[in-house]
C-alpha cells in the first residue's frame, strides 16, 4: 500500500470516527507526526540507519509537538509534521460526505468494509 493511500485511509478513518460520534462531542484528527527517528530503522544496517537519521530523520520529539498541537488547536482538519496544518481537497471532503450532499460516500464505505475484513479475526 502506498504511503499516500494509507494517509487517505488514516483521513478517512478519522472524517468518518468523527461523523458517528459527533453528537457525543468527540474531536477526532488524522495525524502525520513526519519521518520521526526510531528504533524502527535498527534493522536497517548501521550505514543505511546513519544516512537515515542524517538526512530525513528528525527527533521523536517533533511528532509530540504535531500531536500537542492537534489536542490543543480550535479548529483542526488535518495536521502534517510538526503542528503545520495540511489543505484537506474538495474531494477528501466529498469523500466524507452521503450523496444527498453530494458526496462520494467513500469513507462510510471505507469504514464498513474494514470491519467487513475484520469480522472474522474478532
Amino acid at each position: 500500500m502506498s504511503k499516500v493511500r494509507c494517509k487517505l485511509g488514516g483521513y478517512y478513518y478519522a472524517a468518518e470516527y468523527a461523523a458517528r460520534h459527533k453528537r457525543d462531542d468527540v474531536v477526532s484528527v488524522s495525524l502525520n507526526p513526519g519521518n520521526l527517528d526510531s528504533d524502527f530503522w535498527r534493522e536497517q544496517g548501521a550505514l543505511t540507519a546513519c544516512i537515515l537519521r542524517k538526512m530525513l530523520l528528525y527527533p521523536p520529539k517533533m511528532g509530540a509537538y504535531t500531536v500537542l498541537f492537534a489536542a490543543l488547536s480550535p479548529e483542526v482538519t488535518m495536521v502534517t509534521r510538526w503542528g503545520q496544518l495540511w489543505q484537506v481537497s474538495e474531494e477528501m471532503v466529498a469523500a466524507t460526505k452521503p450523496k444527498s450532499e453530494n458526496g462520494t460516500t467513500d469513507a462510510p464505505d471505507f469504514w464498513t468494509w474494514t470491519e467487513t475484513q475484520l469480522h472474522p479475526y474478532l
